[in-house]
């Protein structure tokens, strides 16, 4: 059971990543309008921040687990 709940804030911590830095470079890459740019940047941002919020909660799920080198 601890090593699927693992893998799945792995797959949490790709997708936000991926998403976030897409979203990030459509910002700056292109030249959108200032609406879609801020809509980008507030998205990637956000996107971002659930990143290292899933990455914190990944550390405390390995925390508690009574055998933390067998779940990854």
């Amino acid at each position: 059971m601890g090593a699927t709940k693992t893998w799945q804030f792995v797959l949490y911590i790709l997708f936000y990543l991926c998403l976030g830095m897409g979203l990030l470079w459509e910002a700056f890459s292109q030249k959108p309008s200032a609406l879609i740019f801020i809509i980008l940047l507030l998205g990637g941002c956000a996107n971002l921040l659930l990143l290292v919020i899933t990455v914190l909660l990944l550390f405390i799920h390995l925390k508690k687990s009574p055998n933390s080198q067998q779940t990854l």
